[in-house]
């Protein structure tokens, strides 16, 4: 195993390499970013699509890394494996995060996951796991009690002020000049979710771009509402 690495990269690199618990708008969540800064125990963070749970486990990774602690990450989305070879990463690690779980398929990957959970709890060894607040149905019942051992945290949406500053920042990452009032009324006329935020962002910059215009509040309500 090596400890320079990341296996089973599901996420574009860039977004890797930018996730931190620096850049995370952490709102009421500053007690969970503290516990994964610790590395004391195993954490399940649970939240809706968008509240950050890849965000924070990569940042979790990186901070172990830098502190020369090997680390390994899969994405239960893409798959975990289906060989003892192929989890050997994930055992073996100082850390090992293991994201999407509410997207694991049946069979013979939810048996290697609770291969990998039972090893590394065994010995000791940290695991942090992401997921959506429910599981599916198919997640069959000795995985179900192997994932109820695991200190559950549930991600706590942000408040006007938090995504008014993430709002801002994520404009400021694609080069937008997003004026304040413009980002109120986005704010209270949208989705709140950050991946449909993020969604609308890129929309926007686009036809920005395409037509030369300013992110006023008449022009985002053109483009938002398909004028």
């Amino acid at each position: 195993m090596s400890d320079q690495r990341i296996p089973q990269m599901a996420l574009g690199l860039s977004f890797a390499e930018s996730a931190s618990f620096e850049n995370f708008i952490a709102g009421e969540n500053k007690s969970l970013i503290k516990l994964l800064e610790q590395r004391a125990s195993d954490v399940w963070i649970s939240g809706i699509s968008g509240s950050g749970k890849t965000h924070l486990l990569m940042a979790a990774l990186r901070h172990a890394h830098r502190n020369s602690s090997s680390v390994a990450w899969a994405d239960c989305a893409v798959g975990i494996g289906e060989t003892t070879e192929a989890t050997t990463d994930l055992r073996r690690a100082a850390l090992t995060a293991i994201d999407n779980l509410d997207e694991i398929s049946a069979g013979e990957q939810q048996l290697s996951l609770m291969r990998v959970l039972d090893h590394r709890r065994q010995h000791g060894m940290i695991t942090f796991v992401g997921s959506t607040p429910e599981l599916p149905a198919s997640v069959i019942p000795d995985l179900a009690t192997r994932l109820g051992m695991l200190p559950r945290y549930k991600l706590r949406p942000l408040d006007d002020d938090g995504l008014k500053t993430w709002l801002s920042g994520r404009a400021q990452e694609l080069g937008l000049q997003l004026p304040p009032e413009t980002s109120e009324w986005m704010l209270t006329r949208l989705s709140r979710n950050p991946v449909h935020l993020s969604a609308r962002l890129r929309e926007l910059d686009a036809a920005s771009l395409q037509q030369q215009r300013k992110l006023t509040i008449p022009f985002v309500r053109k483009i938002v509402e398909g004028r």
